[in-house]
């Protein structure tokens, strides 16, 4: 098969395997993470184009503790989506964070938020972004007030700004965002004032503060 596939191995604590997943061989897929979870099963979070060989979208499965499938989903636009990472929360349901592209154009993308159920059914999802940004998003964390914490890079897209002769410059910077419970701002604070300032992961500190 000319596709990529997803493929997820279990280890023993000396390095056996136990089992392995691999995914379809009918389309290309990617996996960003893999979650343990509560019923001693897996969540992966990743993208597909299953729907539209062009595009794709984010994709969730979810595997009991044999690494056999429970259910999958998949959630997007008809444009380019991906989720990177997810946390499993108190009723057993998910955060995710991922990007999502609002139009057919590579340079525009916002931060995307899913909430799912057990199930991984969605309960509301947030989009966050400006016309002229594209933001891409790389670690979320829950916050001792059950919020969440996110981190990732802010690219200007405004050409008359970013204008080169081979089109736009990659110019990031570094972004924190705060959110709480419901997934809704509380304030995004930008850091950096050089080419290429990209928040990669980010942890909750003693005194409830983060470090990046």
């Amino acid at each position: 098969s000319s596709f990529d596939r997803i493929w997820i191995f279990r280890l023993k604590e000396n390095g056996d395997t136990l089992w392995t997943f691999l995914g379809r061989d009918s389309c290309s897929e990617s996996a960003n993470m893999v979650v343990p979870t509560k019923d001693n099963g897996f969540l992966m979070v990743g993208a597909s184009n299953y729907y539209n060989t062009n595009k794709t979208n984010a994709f969730f499965l979810k595997l009991d503790t044999h690494g056999d499938t429970l259910w999958s989903r998949f959630y997007g636009s008809p444009y380019w989506d991906r989720a990177y990472r997810a946390i499993e929360l108190s009723d057993s349901g998910f955060m995710v964070l991922g990007y999502t592209q609002i139009n057919n154009s590579a340079q525009k993308a916002d931060i995307w938020l899913l909430r799912l159920n057990a199930r991984g059914d969605t309960l509301y999802t947030r989009k966050m972004g400006r016309h002229d940004y594209s933001v891409y998003p790389n670690d979320i964390k829950k916050t001792p007030d059950n919020g969440f914490v996110a981190v990732g890079a802010i690219s200007n897209i405004d050409s008359s700004q970013r204008a080169s002769s081979g089109g736009y410059l990659e110019e990031d910077t570094m972004f924190v965002l705060k959110l709480n419970a419901m997934g809704e701002k509380e304030w995004l604070k930008k850091y950096g004032n050089a080419i290429w300032s990209r928040g990669q992961s980010i942890e909750i500190t003693p005194d409830g503060g983060f470090i990046v």
